[in-house]
């Protein structure tokens, strides 16, 4: 009988052993299976990282592009300066173009709607407000004229006074 007990011991050791192998293999495996998981999530942060960089930066391209464009417009109605009106048009053509480019990458996507939206605001305002087009009204052009007076006064007043202005 001592012989049976002892296979039967080398084989419950052996069992054993076996049994600590895969054991071994499993958190083996387990382990290999999360460092590509956490590789993987790293990866996706880098990607959305560069998108919400991108994102940024076009968003403060386009801010930039808007207060130009304002800029321009003031100007244009105050000088009457052609080099505003190109400087207006040519900022509302990178304004178009760069939505444009926005309409396309959020087709389908859940902000869609959004984009959509701000789309028929700037095609609402581009169809009603292209100041270098459209002459500025009298009352516009008395406003024009009672600032370019207000600025000469304003300088004539200054040189009286000695102080240097900057316009």
């Amino acid at each position: 009988m001592c012989i049976r007990d002892r296979r039967r011991a080398v084989k419950v050791s052996t069992k054993l052993w076996v049994g600590y192998g895969m054991l071994l293999l499993l958190l083996g495996s387990l382990l290999v299976y999360h460092v590509r998981i956490i590789r993987d999530l790293a990866d996706a942060q880098i990607r959305v990282t560069e998108v919400s960089v991108r994102v940024a930066v076009n968003s403060a391209e386009q801010l930039y592009r808007i207060d130009r464009l304002w800029d321009a417009g003031q100007k244009f109605h105050v000088l009457q300066d052609s080099a505003y009106a190109r400087l207006y048009r040519t900022t509302a053509g990178e304004i178009d173009s760069a939505l444009a480019a926005l309409e396309v990458l959020s087709a389908g996507a859940p902000e869609g709607r959004r984009v959509e939206d701000l789309l028929t605001e700037w095609r609402d305002f581009r169809g009603t407000a292209d100041p270098p087009i459209i002459p500025p009204p009298d009352s516009l052009t008395a406003e024009r004229d009672v600032l370019k007076q207000a600025c000469l006064l304003y300088t004539s007043d200054a040189a009286d006074e000695e102080d240097s202005v900057d316009l």
